[in-house]
């Protein structure tokens, strides 16, 4: 049903090496997600290094398309933007991108391995 992806936004490691997070979920927009993504990191690049600005931009300009709409993008806190399992939504979804707010690199990640190849670049343009 539908289109579903995450796109996380991953901040800096805390001391015990874990990266938390910002996740936006679309419910149709999976199959551009990565162009998506990647031109959300090329506009928020001005503040890559500065995560709560970076993500800031980044969600701002992703979700652009549902400004003053009911539905379209949901946002949700993430515990561990390593481990797409932290959703809690038993594969619910077809599509997951890593951004790393102190890089701009966006990544699409497979959904049955976390640990996927990167597909295109960030902030740097596709």
């Amino acid at each position: 049903m539908g289109d579903r992806g995450f796109v996380v936004i991953a901040f800096p490691p805390d001391g015990h090496g874990v990266r938390r997070g910002l996740a936006v979920y679309t419910h149709w927009g999976g199959a551009t997600i990565v162009e998506d993504a990647s031109a959300a990191a090329r506009y928020a690049r001005p503040r890559v290094g500065d995560p709560p600005y970076f993500a800031r931009m980044f969600v701002d300009h992703f979700t652009k398309s549902a400004r003053d709409k009911e539905v379209g993008f949901g946002i949700i806190p993430v515990d561990n933007a390593d481990n797409f399992d932290a959703f809690g939504n038993g594969g619910d979804y077809e599509w997951y991108v890593l951004v790393d707010s102190l890089t701009g690199d966006v990544v699409r990640k497979e959904v049955e391995d976390v640990r996927g190849p990167v597909v295109r670049g960030g902030c740097e343009g596709v």
